[in-house]
């Protein structure tokens, strides 16, 4: 699994002061905050198109979805 933290080296940490200011740094880092869930690629997502409506795993509805079809929540 890809870790999305950023390790600094020692050099960032004794430019900015060492590890008390270090700590202070990333307490002031925002986490993301999403408007609506993450789907996932295994995830079964509803599409629809008119009147057709399909049931499906995501990973296989982007390419309806660059179609024109719609996510239905």
């Amino acid at each position: 699994m890809h870790n999305t933290k950023k390790q600094h080296s020692g050099a960032f940490i004794r430019k900015i002061g060492g590890w008390g200011k270090y700590y202070e740094y990333l307490k002031s880092q925002k986490t993301i905050q999403r408007s609506a869930p993450k789907i996932g690629r295994n995830s079964l997502v509803t599409i629809k198109k008119g009147d057709a409506v399909n049931v499906l795993k995501y990973k296989k509805a982007q390419k309806y979805l660059n179609q024109g079809w719609t996510l239905d929540k």
